[in-house]
């Protein structure tokens, strides 16, 4: 631990010392000592500096006094030594009750006491505590190191952190988002924090994050440039609200970042807290790469196990003792979702592997026993739905529809899922991934760059279109509607008025009420829709070509800002 004033006042030079302000404050730490004889002395303070002086350079003004004890406060100075009798014969009392009011300790050395006794004697102290706080921390630093070699886990390694700083630690993913906390009482108020730090906050903290205890660093920084060292000094004393981390360091290896290590100040921390959050960042990083490398074998064991499954290669006899070896609890999956990115965000940095592990995160939230892997260039789910849930297209669609806004919430590139047939056995989970296969083709042909889903049982005639060839689709979607696809007010009304008027198999009243408008209005642009396609509405196999084009041509176009499927 550092040397507080209130020890040194025990030092053998220091015994006869009188306190003449700053009582209250004798718990300030002491990093260095030395004598001050020039006018601007703290222009090169750093702060929790023991200072020695005769008040030689301010001997002749009560307000140059009254100044110096302003400036060394401001520089978080540990105290004030001064020796009287010789230049000053006694102290203003305006000084004294000043350096009260600044809570500075403000010391009378006697004329007999040499101030090289008191550097020596105060010095040897502070480099030994130095010496033995730096053997400590490398201690401690290895002591992390191989909890990690022993697979202790994040959570043990954030505890014991926190155990060895006597203070708050949490980590977070290169999100933000909390991995583990320390496992005491302070752990709520962290939580508490937490809630109101966004990553941005935590990231800025990252760089920006400097306090007292990185002096050497600022000294370097600021020798021989007195004006720059005039930037002012962190705020030593903690305040034990715990607003935001007092230090955030990011957890690196091998040029990659795994997150950041956070730490609160409850207490005061150690002098040492930048040695020992670099090994412990250090330390974290490593746990988290040892993590994520057992996590990717695991998910090479688990993407192979499903592989499998939806090839139909495996009974489900031998699937159940394999579920039971790779701890999945195996039950009837009666869902099969083939989801896929864009092929340009496939081939660059946000590849399968970083949408397997977003789709696992968000699948496990809504339900946690289903299985995720990457089969081919699709991420699959297997997805159980509890027996009481009745299984039907629109059932299906409202169970899905919140992970599939909450999936969608998460990631920042277009997404397309295929929701295969419903299986309602192991044997029948083969053609449930191949019609989940599917729909997530059609999609990909036909929705560009634009995220969707499609359900098997929804698909119909669409299931024809899927085998045929881009250009044929084009070619009819043009012959269908024509005019219907000119730019403009007018053509779009004409397509939206056709398209709700066929979804609702030509139902006046009911294709009106959905549009909002007047029955005989819907009449007049039926009459002028037949007219610009040269259509008569009423034949059925022409609702069915035109039904088809719409179809086609609505997957295939650009939705507006702010739509979703």
């Amino acid at each position: 631990m550092p040397l507080t004033v209130r020890e040194s006042l025990e030092l053998e030079p220091l015994k006869s010392v009188r306190v003449l302000a700053g009582g209250k404050s004798l718990d300030r730490t002491i990093s260095s000592a030395s004598i001050i004889e020039v006018p601007d002395v703290w222009k090169w303070l750093h702060g929790n500096e023991m200072l020695l002086t005769t008040l030689y350079p301010f001997r002749d003004s009560i307000e140059a006094q009254l100044n110096l004890i302003r400036q060394l406060s401001s520089r978080h100075v540990a105290c004030l030594v001064v020796k009287l009798h010789r230049f000053v014969e006694s102290l203003s009392p305006d000084v004294i009750e000043l350096a009260e009011k600044e809570a500075l300790p403000l010391l009378e050395l006697p004329p007999h006491v040499s101030f090289i006794d008191v550097l020596n004697a105060v010095l040897r102290r502070v480099w030994n505590r130095d010496l033995d706080a730096m053997i400590e921390s490398e201690r401690v630093g290895r002591e992390a190191l191989n909890m990690v070699a022993e697979g202790k886990g994040i959570q043990a390694l954030v505890s014991f952190m926190a155990q060895s700083l006597r203070n708050p630690v949490s980590f977070h993913d290169p999100e933000g988002k909390l991995v583990a906390v320390t496992s005491d009482k302070s752990a709520e108020k962290v939580l508490a924090s937490l809630e109101k730090l966004e990553i941005k906050k935590l990231a800025s903290l990252a760089e920006t994050s400097r306090t007292i205890f990185e002096i050497a660093e600022l000294s370097t920084r600021t020798e021989g440039d007195p004006d720059a060292a005039q930037q002012p000094v962190p705020d030593m004393q903690h305040s034990g609200k715990l607003a935001e981390p007092r230090l955030v360091v990011p957890a690196e290896a091998k040029g990659r970042r795994y997150g950041y290590l956070a730490i609160w100040e409850s207490s005061p921390l150690p002098p040492t807290l930048p040695k020992l959050a670099d090994s412990f960042a250090l330390a974290a990083a490593l746990e988290m790469a040892r993590d994520q490398a057992t996590k990717e074998v695991e998910l090479r064991h688990i993407s192979h196990f499903v592989r499998e499954i939806v090839s139909g290669t495996i009974t489900e006899e031998v699937a159940r003792q394999q579920a039971g070896a790779l701890g999945i609890r195996i039950g009837t999956w009666n869902l099969v979702l083939s989801i896929s990115v864009t092929r340009e965000i496939r081939g660059g940095p946000l590849g399968e592997a970083s949408m397997e592990m977003v789709t696992r995160e968000s699948v496990l939230r809504y339900n946690p026993a289903a299985v995720t892997a990457i089969v081919g260039k699709h991420v699959v789910v297997l997805w159980p739905v509890s027996g009481d849930t009745e299984l039907d297209s629109k059932a299906v669609k409202e169970m899905l529809q919140p992970w599939k806004r909450y999936l969608l919430s998460r990631v920042s590139w277009p997404v397309m899922v295929g929701v295969g047939k419903i299986a309602h056995s192991f044997a029948e989970i083969p053609e449930a991934y191949r019609t989940s296969q599917e729909c997530v083709t059609l999609l990909e042909r036909l929705n560009g760059d634009r995220s969707g889903w499609l359900m098997f049982d929804e698909l119909g005639i669409m299931r024809i279109l899927a085998v045929c060839p881009d250009k044929d689709l084009e070619t009819f979607v043009k012959e269908a509607l024509g005019p219907l696809l000119a730019e403009g007010d007018a053509a779009r009304v004409f397509e939206e008025t056709l398209y709700a008027y066929l979804e609702n198999n030509g139902n006046l009243r009911e294709t009106a009420r959905k549009l909002y408008i007047h029955a005989n209005t819907l009449r007049y642009r039926l009459k002028k829709i037949s007219e610009l396609l040269n259509v008569d509405l009423d034949k059925m196999s022409n609702r069915v070509t035109l039904w088809t084009a719409l179809t086609i041509n609505r997957l295939k176009k650009p939705r507006a800002a702010g739509a979703s499927d």
